[in-house]
């Protein structure tokens, strides 16, 4: 496993697409940014200063992203009862 890890193993199957794992690649790149431009203040003095039909849309967006994501049941136990 390791050697596929590090593409020394030729013969491996492909698991994951290069879509999938440029998609990851791009959503921590935007997960980096985001902690480092918020290191020095808070989300809440954020959501003060957004007007609030923007601060709707935004967690409208991160709300049908999250149910989108989702998949199966055992993926995201967040929300598991």
């Amino acid at each position: 496993m390791i050697r596929s890890m590090l593409f020394l193993n030729a013969d491996g199957v492909k698991i994951l697409s290069s879509f999938d794992i440029i998609k990851v690649d791009v959503l921590i790149g935007i997960l980096f940014i985001t902690h480092w431009l918020m290191k020095n203040t808070s989300v809440k003095e954020v959501s003060k200063k957004m007007s609030p039909i923007s601060l709707g849309i935004v967690w409208s967006i991160m709300i049908v992203l999250l149910v989108i994501a989702q998949g199966s049941s055992e993926q995201f136990i967040y929300f598991q009862i």
